[in-house]
């Protein structure tokens, strides 16, 4: 066995701790460790809600003590964007899924994926003419009509993509103007 003449220096020992409220608070987030969350959050996709839905799962995420750097805040909203936009675009009532979990194996920080949930184009369509068989007697007529805006009253995208998921449309003069041609 061969050994140095100089060994290595010897680290101090920690000091001893007696202060009750530095034991607590450590035991407290040796505790916390413990302690984790999974789940998910479920969303109409509405473009105009996106930011608030991005405050939404900030606040979700802060109250299971697991925080987003701004960065990663930013991250999440483009992602988030990206798939509330894709999802109104599929269908007005489409639904925007997280879920979370905690990171394996070590369990520190969250993982979490989204997926848009969609009726098809066929789906929605038997779901309104069941809702119309339940009011319409045999041999009925199904007469539509539109929400017709004020001339001078242009919606916001917000109230738009509100409508779109009630099934109910409106339309400015200049879109029925549009529609006509």
């Amino acid at each position: 066995m061969i050994t140095s003449e100089n060994p290595p220096p010897q680290n101090p020992p920690p000091p001893i701790v007696t202060d009750l409220g530095i034991l607590q608070k450590t035991l407290f987030d040796d505790f916390m460790q413990s302690v984790l969350a999974n789940g998910e959050m479920v969303m109409p996709c509405i473009p105009a809600l996106t930011e608030y839905y991005i405050w939404r799962i900030g606040a979700l995420f802060q109250a299971i003590d697991s925080r987003f750097s701004q960065e990663q805040l930013q991250q999440v909203g483009q992602m988030i964007a990206k798939n509330i936009v894709e999802g109104f675009r599929i269908s007005p009532h489409s639904k925007l899924r997280l879920k979370y979990e905690p990171s394996q194996p070590t369990n520190e920080g969250y993982k979490f994926k989204t997926s848009i949930l969609a009726a098809s184009i066929v789906e929605q369509l038997r779901l309104f003419l069941v809702k119309m068989c339940d009011v319409l007697c045999s041999g009925g007529l199904l007469l539509f009509a539109i929400f017709l805006c004020q001339d001078d009253y242009e919606p916001d995208p917000l109230t738009r993509h509100i409508y779109q998921l009630q099934l109910t449309s409106f339309f400015t003069p200049q879109d029925l103007a549009s529609a006509m041609k």
